[in-house]
Formats: C-alpha cells, sequence, structure tokens
C-alpha cells in the first residue's frame, strides 16, 4: 500500500527510482523524474517507459496496451512498473524523511530572521528613497 500511496502523491519518484532499479548506468531516474515533469512530453515518454519495464523484467504486453494503461490511469501504471521493477517503498519513504530531516536540521527560523533583517532594512531604506526621488521628480 505504501507504494501505490506513493506513485499517487508523487509519482516522479517512482517513475525514476523504477528506471535507476532497472537501468545498468543508474543514471535515468533523475532524467525520467524530470522528463514527467514537462505536460505534453510525458505523454510521449511514459508509455516506453513502462514499455522498457515491461521488456527488462519480462512482462507480456505490447506499446498499445502500454498506451492504454498511461493513458487511463498514469498513476495505476506507475505504480504497476515501481512494483515490477522491486522499488522498495519502505526503504523510499525512510530513505527521504531521513534525507529532509538531515536537510532540516540546525535549521531556527529566528536565526534565519535575524540574519534576514539588516538586508530587510536596508532594501526598505532604498525603497523608500526611491519613492521619495520620483515623487519629488
Amino acid at each position: 500500500w505504501k507504494l501505490c500511496l506513493m506513485a499517487y502523491i508523487a509519482p516522479p519518484h517512482v517513475w525514476g527510482m523504477s528506471i535507476e532499479k532497472l537501468s545498468s548506468d543508474h543514471g535515468d531516474g533523475i532524467r525520467c523524474a524530470t522528463l514527467s515533469y514537462i505536460p505534453i512530453l510525458q505523454w510521449f515518454v511514459m508509455p516506453f517507459w513502462r514499455k522498457f519495464v515491461r521488456e527488462t523484467t519480462g512482462v507480456s504486453g505490447n506499446i498499445f496496451f502500454d498506451c492504454l494503461a498511461v493513458y487511463c490511469c498514469p498513476c495505476c501504471s506507475i505504480f504497476q512498473a515501481g512494483h515490477e521493477a522491486g522499488v522498495d517503498a519502505e526503504y523510499e519513504i525512510s530513505r527521504l524523511v531521513r534525507l529532509v530531516t538531515n536537510s532540516v536540521s540546525g535549521f531556527s527560523p529566528k536565526d534565519e530572521l535575524n540574519k534576514a533583517k539588516p538586508k530587510l532594512s536596508a532594501d526598505r531604506d532604498e525603497t523608500s528613497r526611491l519613492n521619495d526621488d520620483m515623487a519629488r521628480d
């Protein structure tokens, strides 16, 4: 159920992870995830991606049914391909939580606000000065 939820909430992530699991160079995941965000291009890429997963894992089918599956229910297609590729949702979720936790550890909103106050004050003074100059002209 976790992979299904991931395919619904973050389909590009599951798409990229399934390609990384199956490709030999382990670099296609980022490209696939990036392509999935381009609105019209994704509808041309997804059936061939599904075909790649299907052929790599030995699942029978053809490109017509790949297109049909992708166009009718893209999240289901992404889930199926992720499942066939062996994407471990438990591991991916824990990895994502770990990455987010590491990136925000030590973050203090008060410290960041105190760092930004001098710049905000200087920007406000500059804006006031420009407005005064424009009002005089």
